[in-house]
C-alpha cells in the first residue's frame, strides 16, 4: 500500500486517535501526534479480539446459543481473511467482506448466511464502539430473507406412539413419559426443561416456574396429563436419590432440577440439553419413528396441536410465551392442510365457509 492510500484508509483513525487525546489545537499537535500514530501502527489482530467481543454479547444478555453461533462464524471469517493476509482489524475493507459474503452462498442454506452476515455486522460494530477502527465495514451487506418452511414437528400421532414407548413399569419410562407430556403440553425448550426446578413446581396448582429464554421467570401451566406423567415421576425421582446417596453419592441429594440424569458417568445429575436430546432420539428410534426427532419439534408440536384443536392465536402466543403472533404463524407452517373441511364431533361439518351460510 503506498502513503498516499495509506493516509486516506487511516484518516479517519488518526482523527479519532488524536480526538480521544482532547487535541483541539493544531499548534499543540507533536506529542499527540506521535502517540496516535504509535497507537495507529500498533494494530490489534482480529483473532485477538474476538473473545473479547463474545463477552461483550453474553454481558449484553444475548442467548448463549447466538453467542456460540456467532463465535464459530467469525473463527471462521478470521481464518478467510488471513489466508488472504488480512489479519489486523484496521486492514479489512467493504471489498474484502462482500467477497466473504458471497462465497457464504456456495452449499450454505440461507438461514445459515444470514447469521453468518448478522455476526459480522454485530462484530465490527462493536469494533467501532470500542474505538478500534474509524467506521464499520461490514454496514453495507445485506442480511438475506430467510424463506419460511415448515419444519419437523411431532403430530399428536407419533405423541401417542411415543407415550406408548415408555414402558412405565421403570423408572427411566416414567420420566421419559413426564418429558414428553411436559414437552407437548407446555412447549418448554429444551433448555427451560432441564432448568426447572423441583421446588417450583406444584401439582395442585398445575403450574411450575422457570426462568425461560431472555432471562425472566415465568409461570408455566400444565394440564391433567401432564399433572399425572409427573405425579408418578416424583417418587421415582425420590427413590432414585435415596438410592444414589445410600450407594455413597452424597452429592446426589443437592440435585435441585426436576429432571435427572438416570445412568452414564454422571448418574443423578441435572438433565443436560445434549442428555434430553439423546434420550428423545433414542425414544423415537424405538417407538418405531421414521422421522428423527429434534427437541424443538415439540415446541413446534405444541403450537400446531393446539391450534388444530381450535385454540385461538393469541392464546397458543401467550401460553408458548411467544412475544407477538407472527412467531405462532411461524411454529405453525407444519400445521395439516385441509383442517377447514375436517369434520369433528363438535363440528360436524368442520369450518367449511358455505356449509355454515345458514347457521344464523
Amino acid at each position: 500500500m503506498d502513503l498516499e492510500a495509506a493516509c486516506k484508509k487511516h484518516l479517519g483513525a488518526l482523527l479519532q486517535a488524536l480526538d480521544e487525546q482532547g487535541v483541539k489545537d493544531i499548534s499543540n499537535l507533536r506529542d499527540p501526534l506521535a502517540r496516535a500514530l504509535a497507537q495507529l501502527y500498533d494494530p490489534v489482530q482480529l483473532q485477538e479480539i474476538v473473545p473479547s467481543f463474545l463477552e461483550a454479547q453474553r454481558q449484553a444478555g444475548l442467548a448463549e446459543n447466538t453467542v456460540q453461533a456467532y463465535g464459530w462464524q467469525l473463527r471462521r471469517l478470521v481464518a478467510w481473511l488471513r489466508e488472504r493476509e488480512i489479519v489486523d482489524v484496521v486492514d479489512v475493507d467493504r471489498g474484502a467482506l462482500r467477497e466473504w459474503g458471497a462465497s457464504l452462498w456456495d452449499g450454505w442454506s440461507a438461514a445459515s448466511v444470514k447469521v453468518a452476515v448478522c455476526a459480522a455486522r454485530s462484530f465490527f460494530a462493536w469494533c467501532v464502539d470500542e474505538r478500534l477502527i474509524a467506521s464499520n465495514p461490514a454496514e453495507t451487506l445485506k442480511i438475506p430473507r430467510v424463506p419460511n418452511r415448515a419444519q419437523r414437528t411431532v403430530s399428536r400421532s407419533e405423541v401417542r406412539t411415543l407415550l406408548d414407548a415408555c414402558d412405565v413399569q421403570t423408572r427411566k419410562g416414567v420420566r421419559d413419559a413426564a418429558l414428553v407430556n411436559l414437552l407437548v403440553d407446555t412447549g418448554l425448550r429444551a433448555g427451560e426443561v432441564c432448568r426447572v426446578e423441583l421446588a417450583t413446581v406444584d401439582l395442585h396448582a398445575q403450574h411450575l416456574f422457570v426462568d425461560i429464554k431472555g432471562g425472566r421467570r415465568e409461570k408455566v401451566r400444565f394440564a391433567t396429563s401432564a399433572t399425572q406423567a409427573l405425579a408418578r415421576w416424583l417418587p421415582a425421582r425420590a427413590e432414585y436419590v435415596q438410592t444414589r446417596i445410600a450407594a455413597g453419592d452424597a452429592a446426589a441429594g443437592d440435585v435441585e432440577t426436576l429432571f435427572v440424569s438416570l445412568g452414564g458417568k454422571k448418574p443423578c445429575r441435572p438433565l443436560t440439553v445434549s442428555g434430553l436430546r439423546c434420550i428423545l432420539r433414542k425414544l423415537g428410534a424405538s417407538a418405531g419413528l421414521s422421522a428423527r426427532l429434534c427437541t424443538h419439534a415439540f415446541r413446534r408440536g405444541f403450537a400446531v396441536i393446539a391450534t388444530e384443536l381450535g385454540a385461538p392465536t393469541r392464546v397458543v402466543q401467550d401460553a408458548g410465551r411467544w412475544e407477538d403472533m407472527d412467531m405462532v404463524q411461524q411454529y405453525t407452517l407444519g400445521m395439516r392442510r385441509g383442517l377447514l373441511y375436517e369434520s369433528t364431533e363438535d363440528r360436524p361439518n368442520g369450518w367449511s365457509p358455505a356449509d355454515h351460510i345458514y347457521d344464523d
